[in-house]
Parts: structure tokens; sequence; C-alpha cells
């Protein structure tokens, strides 16, 4: 998935830090906890802090919260967003709903299992995010993608 996020990222003409933070943009969220009080450090350190400042924008803050509070508190946030954290954000979910697409052609109503929340929340949190990009920068270089793929998640 970090690799498929920095493919998406490259093909839409992003800056180098932008394609650089979407290979890294899951390290904090999924990093043992042990070490997370690290990683922003060893980001900062070895890609700078604009790297550092785009991850941690798209980063989960608080994962005590429960799915329904971070997916909104996601949603809110992405009304501050750069330019830059928008494409990385597009980026991210064009790459987890065509993930999600995948693997419900093979395996059916049963991916859903894996998820924290039932199969209805998950494809709407998945419009309201891209309605919410696409709000806040219609012109986005992965505009026409994120509408190719809302069209695709709503038939589910």
């Amino acid at each position: 998935h970090p690799l498929a996020v920095g493919l998406i990222l490259t093909t839409a003409g992003a800056p180098e830090d932008v394609i650089i933070a979407g290979i890294l943009h899951d390290t904090i969220e999924d990093s043992i906890e042990e070490k997370k009080p690290l990683m922003p450090q060893l980001i900062e350190e070895r890609f700078g802090k604009e790297v550092l400042n785009l991850v941690m924008s798209v980063t989960e803050q608080d994962k005590n919260l429960s799915w329904d509070e971070r997916k909104a508190e996601a949603l809110k946030h992405v009304k501050t967003f750069s330019n830059d954290s928008l494409l990385l954000k597009s980026a991210d979910i064009i790459s987890n709903v065509s993930e999600t697409l995948v693997d419900y052609t093979k395996e059916g109503e049963e991916i859903f299992e894996r998820f924290h929340a039932p199969k209805e929340k998950i494809i709407e949190s998945h419009i309201n995010m891209i309605n919410a990009i696409l709000n806040k920068w219609p012109l986005s270089p992965l505009a026409d993608d994120l509408k190719d793929i809302l069209g695709k998640v709503k038939l589910l």
C-alpha cells in the first residue's frame, strides 16, 4: 500500500517531498506503540521537516478514540489541509478503496469483517472523505481519479 500511494503521487506529478511522505504515511500510525515517540523524530532527521509535517497531517492522532470518532476527526481535519496534504490523502484513499474493490471481487462481503466497522459505515466514510477532498480542491491532479473511485465505491 505505501508504495502504491507513492506511485499514484508520482503519476500525479507530486513534488518529491509529497511522494516520500506518501511512502511513509502509515509509519507512525502503524508502528509499534513503544517506538512511536521515536518515529516522528526519525522521519524528520532522515527526510526533513516538510515530509514529517505531511505524514503527520494524514496520521490519526488518537487511536484510543472509537472508529466513528476517528473518522469524524479525520474528515474535519481535511478542511485545514494544504494542497500537498490533500494530494497525499487522495492517493491514500484511491489506493485503499482500489484494494477494497479488488478484494471484494475475490472474497465478497467477507472482506468487511477485517474492518472495525460495518460495511455501510466504511462506504459512507470513504464517500464523505472523497467528497470533502473534492470540495476543498476540485482542480486537484487526482480529482478525476477520486470521482472514478467514488462512483465505484457507491456500487458496493
